[in-house]
């Protein structure tokens, strides 16, 4: 089973967080879960064997004052997944959260990105697949800026190659994407 953390505030009126969970479960052949409070997370924690986990992006900003309550969630499902060698992906803020948690850096951006982007893979993947260019979809206004030790980045903005897209720990089975994989063809294969 994968739970689904979900940080959109409110799933009924996300974009992106619905669109990955269609996904999931059209295509999937293992059940998810989706989990939207801290509450929720840790019932799905104790109650679950779980395969896999993934952080879902959403409006929070880790560079802005916020309750702790809303990052806990991301942190229980970090740690339990670590305890039982599982995989996890964090998608814009899930990557946040997992970069900072680990030890990486993430700032603000002066404005916000949204929309089409196009990323440069700069390095061996297991997530990007064979193509070195490619395109998707962004909607962020914070970024991983320095990624934590044992983590490497696999892609960048081709534009700047100044913000982390992409970021992989393949020994402790951590991965983090900066784009939404949800919100077009390419990311699919990605999921």
């Amino acid at each position: 089973m994968i739970l689904v953390v979900d940080n959109s505030k409110d799933l009924s009126t996300a974009q992106m967080t619905p669109k990955l969970i269609d996904y999931l479960v059209a295509t999937s052949c293992v059940p998810i879960v989706v989990a939207s409070t801290p509450s929720q997370v840790r019932s799905c924690l104790s109650s679950y064997k779980l395969t896999g986990a993934i952080l879902s992006g959403g409006p929070l900003l880790l560079t802005e004052r916020t309750r702790v309550e809303q990052y806990s969630q991301n942190i229980m499902t970090l740690l339990h997944m670590e305890r039982h060698r599982c995989p996890i992906l964090g998608i814009c803020f899930g990557m946040q959260v997992m970069a900072a948690s680990y030890g990486g850096r993430v700032s603000g951006m002066r404005s916000k990105i949204h929309g089409k982007e196009w990323v440069l893979r700069t390095g061996e993947s297991l997530l990007l697949g064979p193509d070195r260019v490619f395109e998707v979809i962004a909607s962020h206004q914070d970024r991983v800026v320095d990624v934590p030790i044992g983590f490497k980045v696999t892609s960048r903005y081709r534009s700047t190659h100044d913000s982390v897209q992409s970021m992989e720990d393949p020994v402790n089975l951590r991965f983090g994407l900066q784009f939404h994989p949800e919100g077009n063809r390419k990311g699919h294969e990605i999921i």
